[in-house]
């Protein structure tokens, strides 16, 4: 990323400390910052009951990154369906949705790349690839825009694309009919990565 934006975020990273037991981000509520953890330790507890630690050097909150491409309203920032918790003093430092607003807003095209880098590092196939290669299929990217009912990818065809959601739901249907949803931050289509061939022939194509 550009320098200048690195420095500019930098500038805008509040120092905060937490106590145990102290609750920094609370479930079912909307996202409202990122969490780089400095020193001590955090447990994110999910809606089934089942945790997990962050330790100094993790950081939580990337799905601020994805909220509709760098639209910070309420209604676009995600809802958080799990809760971090101060396990003991806990350093931290804190970048709020409001400041990376206006962030983005001086950088547009370059927050959109960011955006979408760390869309792709969700992928589990690319989450350790180079990033500037990741930078490079990011400016491979075509914005498509569907409306509700739209049939976006048919069964019992070639797979021709990879699907990343920055806004909206989509439904997967299933053969068996089971439906499973997919909402902004997620992705479809990655088994075009575990095709024996890159080609474009229907033959090759998942």
């Amino acid at each position: 990323m550009d320098e200048g934006v690195l420095r500019e975020i930098s500038e805008k990273l509040k120092p905060k400390k937490y106590t145990p037991k102290q609750i920094i981000i609370t479930k079912d509520q909307t996202l409202e910052m990122i969490l780089f953890i400095l020193d001590g330790r955090v447990t994110i507890e999910k809606t089934d009951g089942s945790q997990s630690e962050l330790g100094a050097g993790d950081f939580y909150g990337e799905q601020l990154l994805v909220a509709p491409l760098g639209t910070f309203s309420s209604d676009a920032k995600p809802i958080i369906n799990e809760s971090v918790q101060a396990i003991d003093d806990v350093r931290a430092l804190v970048l709020c949705a409001t400041d990376m607003e206006s962030i983005s807003l001086k950088s547009k095209s370059i927050y959109k790349k960011l955006c979408m880098v760390t869309i792709l590092k969700k992928v589990p196939l690319l989450k350790d690839m180079d990033g500037g290669v990741l930078r490079e299929i990011s400016e491979k990217l075509k914005p498509e825009k569907y409306i509700r009912g739209d049939i976006i990818i048919n069964k019992d065809k070639a797979l021709e694309k990879m699907l990343f959601i920055l806004d909206g739901h989509v439904t997967i249907v299933n053969l068996t009919h089971s439906m499973r949803p997919l909402g902004a931050g997620d992705f479809y289509g990655g088994n075009l990565l575990v095709a024996l061939s890159w080609t474009s022939s229907g033959d090759s194509n998942p």
